[in-house]
């Protein structure tokens, strides 16, 4: 119910005339991060409860994500990416992120070069890769989800493709990306072993 609620209240977000930077509701979206880790924590209740409540947590998490986008709200932008990568602790929940475009809002703040801060970029990279720890957003990564199962990007090749030139790119020169790249790096690295182990 907790989940829920929150929920609702990250939905009358997008209804927000004003800009979303207020203090209260940064610290309203930490709650809500530390609250869905204390009941990831709590089995086996919590299982049922993201399982009910992750998935609208989630549709409304990527649509106040998309708002900060438009609106360059910084602050809480960062702190519903870490929301979002709390939140996808289930399959249900991921399947969603992916079928609402998801993927395709991860990579577009890790590609955005003009106003991403480092911060949002990382905590996108950390979303990303919570959301490949399920097989169906390592598979939407890798390009091999069908259109009815997610929603991917439309240019630039895969999202694993999109992945490996910011890892290029991030070490080629450029300290600015090294905190983005390295994360990049890591996800990489990680796919590597899953497929060496599959």
């Amino acid at each position: 119910a907790r989940i829920g609620e929150h929920a609702d209240w990250v939905a009358s977000l997008l209804d927000h005339p004003d800009v979303l930077e207020a203090e209260d509701i940064v610290k309203r979206l930490e709650v809500l991060i530390r609250d869905i880790g204390q009941l990831a924590q709590k089995m086996p209740d919590a299982s049922s409860a993201h399982v009910s409540y992750g998935p609208v947590l989630a549709r409304a998490l990527l649509a106040l994500t998309s708002r900060c986008m438009e609106r360059l709200e910084f602050r809480p932008l960062h702190a519903a990416l870490r929301a979002l990568e709390a939140a996808l602790v289930s399959a249900p929940t991921a399947a969603e992120v992916l079928k609402r475009g998801g993927l395709a809002q991860l990579l577009a703040v890790l590609r955005e070069s003009e106003w991403a801060q480092m911060s949002s970029k990382v905590a996108a990279l950390q979303a990303l890769t919570q959301l490949c720890c399920h097989a169906i957003g390592m598979e939407a990564l890798l390009g091999w989800a069908s259109p009815t199962d997610a929603l991917l990007p439309q240019h630039g090749g895969t999202g694993y493709e999109i992945i490996l030139s910011l890892i290029i790119d991030g070490g080629a020169g450029k300290p600015e990306a090294g905190g983005a790249a390295g994360a990049a790096a890591e996800l990489s690295g990680s796919r590597m072993e899953a497929l060496a182990l599959g």
